[in-house]
């Protein structure tokens, strides 16, 4: 569950129309937003219904032979998004990081997304950057 209301707030035309009886801190984002939307996937082998490459993070499942999950290899800075006629953006498939420990997945995901979220481009949002780019 979401530790803001931000996620409540309510716009037509334009015009916040609900959303402002709380306010509150979000524990990761503070008072910054992503300057776009941030994907997370998990991919448990064989199965491949989600394609991790595009996404922001991802994280492909280490299975021991008892089918216990060891850890991760995470790839970052995937994305599909462009705007035809721009050559600035294009689609990129995400890099393969390295391997980390289960109990670490939390920590390098929120590493992640504290990067994007104070050096990704916030000044055209067509042109936002994976924060593999940056």
């Amino acid at each position: 569950m979401p530790s803001t209301t931000a996620y409540h707030e309510i716009w037509l035309d334009k015009k916040k129309v609900g959303g402002d009886a709380v306010q509150d801190f979000e524990p990761l984002y503070g008072p910054t937003y992503l300057p776009r939307k941030f994907k997370i996937a998990v991919a448990v082998p064989p199965d491949n219904s989600v394609d991790i490459l595009t996404n922001d993070v991802g994280f492909i499942a280490i299975i021991d032979a008892n089918g216990n999950i060891e850890g991760y290899n995470v790839t970052a800075g995937g994305g599909m998004g462009v705007t035809h006629s721009n050559k600035k953006t294009y689609p990129r498939l995400a890099d393969v990081l390295g391997f980390v420990k289960k109990e670490d997945g939390n920590k390098i995901a929120e590493a992640i997304m504290l990067t994007q979220r104070d050096n990704g481009n916030r000044q055209d949002r067509k042109n936002a950057v994976s924060c593999l780019d940056i």
